[in-house]
């Protein structure tokens, strides 16, 4: 199948009209293959989600609307950017086990090193995670000879 010959079945897949599609079958295999009829299909839903939206409000609609509002509600993950969520989640990560690891010991300075091993963390998003625990004052970093961080100290909470 060729792609031109496809626009009109896009179109009736992208809105779920199965009935008016002439061979559903080709037109899977093709979309399987065809990175630009994947996108096309991909604009055409959002072009059908966008009018559909725009349109009148119905039961339907209110009552989709309403199933989705809770879902989303149920969702444990906080609310905010998917980076800072990241950033967040891995600063509490490391946070927590930098307490964990220095709970019982004199020494009280944890190398850079066994926190990205102890965490998983690659660059993203330990050095941002990093950055926040230091401007948030629960860390300290102590530096080498070459003046590069090399050790965390954990801030002791004052009261």
């Amino acid at each position: 199948m060729k792609c031109k010959d496809l626009a009109i079945d896009l179109m009736h897949l992208s809105t779920n009209e199965l009935n008016e599609i002439k061979d559903l079958e080709a037109l899977k295999k093709h979309l399987k293959e065809c990175t630009d009829c994947q996108k096309k299909l991909k604009k055409l839903r959002e072009v059908d989600t966008f009018s559909f939206l725009a349109s009148p409000r119905s039961e339907k609609y209110k009552r989709k609307m309403a199933e989705l509002s809770e879902r989303i509600k149920a969702e444990s993950r906080p609310v905010l950017t998917d980076a800072k969520w990241e950033i967040d989640s891995a600063a509490e990560k490391i946070h927590n086990f930098v307490k964990a690891y220095t709970g019982s010991r004199r020494d009280k300075k944890v190398a850079i090193p066994v926190i990205r091993k102890g965490t998983g963390f690659v660059d993203y998003p330990f050095y941002e995670a990093m950055g926040s625990l230091v401007t948030n004052e629960k860390f300290i970093l102590t530096k080498d000879k070459d003046n590069r961080p090399d050790c965390v100290l954990l801030v002791p909470i004052l009261r």
